[in-house]
C-alpha cells in the first residue's frame, strides 16, 4: 500500500498551510531591499469582515501586484486597528515600514488614517532623517507635520469619481422620473412573455440597476435604449400594456442626453481599472473627462464637472483627532513626483507641481541615502516657489489637442543635452557637484532636455534606455511610477471571496481563507515553488539511488 499521504479533509490542510508557507518565504525574498506602495480596502460577508493588503512595485520593467494577505478582522474597524493589522501583514513577509512608499485605499476615513498613522510607527526614516540633517535644523520637524511625510497616504481615483458622480445624479432631480421610467420598463421587457419575444429577435435582454451605483443605472439606460425602436414597433404587447411601460418622446430624449452626459465620466471609470495605472495616466484621463463634459453645456454635466472638483481639491479629515490632514486627490507632492517622472504627460504640470516634484524627488533620495547609511551635510534651501495657474484652454477642444498643445510649449522649452567642450586655455576646474547638489542638477538636466514622448509609449522601458545616463533617477522613477492611482486590485481580490466562502463553508477559518486566496492571486509563486519542491524531491531520489549502488 502506498506509504504517500492521500488527499483527505485531515490532510488538505496542512497541505495548504505548508504551501503558503513557502509562497511566502519566496514573495519575502522577491522584495528583499525594494521600496513598495501598498494598495488597501475592506469588504463584508455577513457578519464577516475582511482587510485586503497588495504590494505594487517595478520588478524588471514591468508593474507588478502582488496580493499579500486577506486578513480576517475580529476588533472594530478602527484606523489604529487597521494600522496594526497592516504592520503584522508587513511583518510576517519581513517587510519594514521603511520600505514603504504610499498606501492607496478608497475614501473611507478608517482606511485613510489608518495609512496616515503608518508613518508615525515608523520611527527608524524619522530618525534616519534625522541623522543626516545639519545639527540644529528645525526644518525636518515642519516637513513630518505636512504632506510630505515618508509614507504618502492616496486616495482612490477609481472611488472618488465614483462618490463625485453619484453627488452630481443626486442634485439634479428633475431626471428621476424619467429614470422610474426606465427602470419600470426594463423591469417590464423581462417577464417571460416579453424575453420570449426578445430571444426569437436575438435581442439582448435589459438589465436591471443597483439605484446607489451610477454606472449600473448607465447599464440600464443604454440596454433600454437599443430597445426604443423594438419596443415601439414591433414587440407584441395589449394597448393597456403599451399605455402603462411606454415612454413619451420627450422622456427618450432624456434617456438619450443622459447617456451622452455620462459616457466621459463611465470611459473614464473604465480606464481606471487598468492594472498597471500610473498617476500621470490618472491626471490625463480626469482632464480628459472633464473636457469632454465642458463641450456638453447640460445641467447634469455641469453638476458633474462641479462635483469632480469638489472631490479631487477636499481636504478630508483636516483638524480631526490629532490633526490629521489628508491630501487632495492632485496636490500632494509624491503625485508631483509621478507625474514629473512620466514624460508621456508631465507638460500637464503647472510650474509649482514641477517644483514640488523635483522637491519630493530629492528628500525621496535623500530617504534611499539613509537607507544605505550614507550621511550627508545638507546646505540650505531656497524656499522660493514658482507659481503659475494653469492656461485656460477652449471648451472645444478635444483632449489630444489640448495635450498636443501642451507637449509644444514643453518642447519649445526644451534645450539639448549639455555636452563638454574643449577648453580653449586654462580656465579654472570647478568641483563636481556631489550629493543632493548633483541630484537637483540631474533633475533640472531630466526636465529642460527631455522632450514628451507618445501617450502609448511604455514609460518604463524609457527609464530602462536612460538606466545609464541617470542612474539616480531611474531608481526614484522605478519608486514613484508604481504609485497606484486606485487600489481596484484589492477589490478584484475580494471577487474571490464569494467563491471561498459559499454556504456550505462560510465556517472556513479566517487564517484557511487566508492562505487559499493568497495562493490564488500568485499562481506564478505557487509554480515556482511546487517546482522547487519537485526539484528538491528529484535530487533526493537520485541521492537515494546513488547511496544503494
Amino acid at each position: 500500500m502506498c506509504s504517500r499521504p492521500t488527499i483527505s479533509p485531515s490532510v488538505t490542510p496542512t497541505k495548504i498551510a505548508g504551501l503558503a508557507g513557502r509562497v511566502r518565504r519566496l514573495l519575502a525574498e522577491e522584495k528583499e531591499g525594494r521600496m513598495l506602495s501598498l494598495q488597501v480596502d475592506g469588504c463584508s460577508k455577513k457578519h464577516r469582515h475582511f482587510s485586503g493588503v497588495n504590494a505594487q512595485y517595478v520588478k524588471d520593467g514591468k508593474t507588478v501586484v502582488r496580493t499579500l494577505a486577506i486578513q480576517e478582522l475580529h476588533l472594530q474597524s478602527t484606523a489604529e486597528h487597521l494600522k496594526d493589522t497592516i504592520l503584522r501583514i508587513l511583518r510576517k513577509f519581513d517587510i519594514s515600514v521603511k520600505n514603504v512608499i504610499s498606501v492607496t485605499s478608497d475614501n473611507g476615513g478608517n482606511y485613510l488614517l489608518a495609512g496616515k498613522l503608518l508613518h508615525l510607527e515608523d520611527t527608524e526614516v524619522i530618525e534616519d532623517l534625522r541623522d543626516i540633517e545639519p545639527e540644529g535644523d528645525d526644518r525636518l520637524d515642519v516637513e513630518l507635520s505636512t504632506d510630505d511625510e515618508p509614507i504618502q497616504s492616496v486616495r482612490c481615483a477609481a472611488h472618488t469619481l465614483q462618490l463625485a458622480v453619484d453627488e452630481a445624479m443626486k442634485r439634479i432631480t428633475d431626471v428621476k422620473p424619467t429614470l422610474d421610467a426606465a427602470r419600470q420598463l426594463s423591469r417590464f421587457l423581462r417577464t417571460p412573455s416579453n424575453v420570449r419575444q426578445l430571444e426569437a429577435a436575438g435581442k439582448s435582454l435589459p438589465l436591471l440597476d443597483v439605484a446607489t451605483r451610477w454606472g449600473s443605472t448607465y447599464d440600464m439606460l443604454k440596454s433600454v435604449f437599443t430597445l426604443r425602436h423594438f419596443f415601439d414597433a414591433v414587440m407584441d404587447m395589449t394597448s393597456k400594456e403599451r399605455d402603462e411601460h411606454a415612454l413619451t418622446d420627450e422622456q427618450w430624449d432624456v434617456v438619450e442626453q443622459l447617456l451622452a452626459d455620462l459616457l466621459p465620466v463611465y470611459t473614464a471609470t473604465v480606464k481606471l481599472q487598468a492594472r498597471d495605472l500610473t498617476l500621470g495616466q490618472l491626471l490625463a484621463i480626469w482632464t480628459e473627462a472633464t473636457m469632454a463634459l465642458k463641450s456638453r453645456r447640460t445641467d447634469l454635466s455641469e453638476a458633474i464637472i462641479l462635483a469632480m472638483d469638489e472631490k479631487a481639491k477636499s481636504v478630508m479629515y483636516k483638524g480631526r483627532g490629532r490633526g490629521e490632514r489628508l491630501s487632495s486627490l492632485f496636490e500632494y507632492p509624491a503625485f508631483c513626483a509621478s507625474v514629473f517622472a512620466n514624460p508621456r504627460f508631465f507638460s500637464l504640470l503647472t510650474k509649482q507641481q514641477v517644483t514640488t516634484g523635483k522637491e519630493y524627488l530629492l528628500k525621496l533620495w535623500q530617504r534611499l541615502q539613509a537607507r544605505r547609511g550614507i550621511q550627508e551635510e545638507q546646505p540650505e534651501e531656497d524656499g522660493a516657489n514658482d507659481v503659475s495657474s494653469e492656461e485656460d484652454f477652449a471648451d472645444e477642444d478635444p483632449f489630444a489637442a489640448f495635450l498636443a498643445k501642451k507637449n509644444q510649449e514643453k518642447v519649445a522649452a526644451t534645450r539639448q543635452p549639455t555636452r563638454s567642450r574643449p577648453s580653449r586655455g586654462r580656465q579654472p576646474a570647478s568641483a563636481p557637484l556631489q550629493g543632493r547638489e548633483k541630484v537637483r542638477a540631474m533633475l533640472d538636466e531630466y526636465f529642460a532636455t527631455t522632450k514628451p514622448i507618445p501617450t502609448k509609449s511604455d514609460v518604463l522601458q524609457f527609464w530602462e534606455d536612460k538606466k545609464l545616463v541617470w542612474p539616480e533617477l531611474y531608481e526614484m522613477a522605478m519608486i514613484v511610477l508604481a504609485i497606484p492611482a486606485t487600489q481596484v486590485s484589492v477589490e478584484r481580490l475580494f471577487s474571490a471571496l464569494r467563491f471561498i466562502l459559499r454556504p456550505q463553508r462560510f465556517k472556513l477559518a479566517g487564517d484557511r481563507v487566508d492562505d487559499i486566496v493568497f495562493l490564488h492571486a500568485n499562481a506564478d509563486l505557487v509554480r515556482e515553488a511546487v517546482k522547487k519542491i519537485v526539484e528538491s524531491v528529484n535530487d533526493e531520489e537520485t541521492e537515494s539511488e546513488a547511496d544503494v549502488v
